[in-house]
């Protein structure tokens, strides 16, 4: 119940991983494998699964991802993504106050939190509209 904040980093070359729940290592597997990413497939699919099956249900007030690596196991490096007590921290209009430049960074207002201010491109919403959540990560 509530709000959680989770991160995640992955390094492909070296295949470390980093996952962060609240900002406490939840890490639980050393099972991955090395590669990349492909970033530039002509369709993804955002909290669902290929034919929007396995949706998520549940709020998400800021979603930020960049293809460079962050090692998250540096409190510091944490620290740019929550406070000291749990809270999300203002990553800037195009999601740069972090140091590095996301290709998707989706926050703000419920009417246009699906408008990419990252470098890559939006998305169009199926099925049920983005809703306001009756709470936020500030409360």
């Amino acid at each position: 119940t509530g709000w959680v904040h989770i991160m995640f980093s992955y390094k492909g070359s070296t295949t470390t991983q980093h996952l962060y729940y609240n900002n406490s290592e939840d890490l639980n597997s050393s099972t991955n494998s090395g590669g990349d990413i492909e970033y530039t497939a002509p369709e993804h699919h955002f909290l669902a699964l290929d034919g929007a099956d396995s949706k998520f249900d549940g709020d998400i007030a800021d979603f930020w991802m960049s293809h460079e690596y962050i090692d998250l196991s540096v409190a510091g490096n944490r620290a740019l993504f929550i406070d000291a007590g749990g809270k999300p921290v203002d990553l800037g209009a195009t999601g740069t106050n972090p140091g590095k430049t996301p290709i998707a960074y989706f926050s703000g207002a419920v009417a246009s939190w699906h408008t990419n201010k990252g470098t890559g491109e939006g998305f169009t919403v199926n099925g049920t509209a983005l809703s306001e959540a009756s709470t936020s990560p500030s409360d």
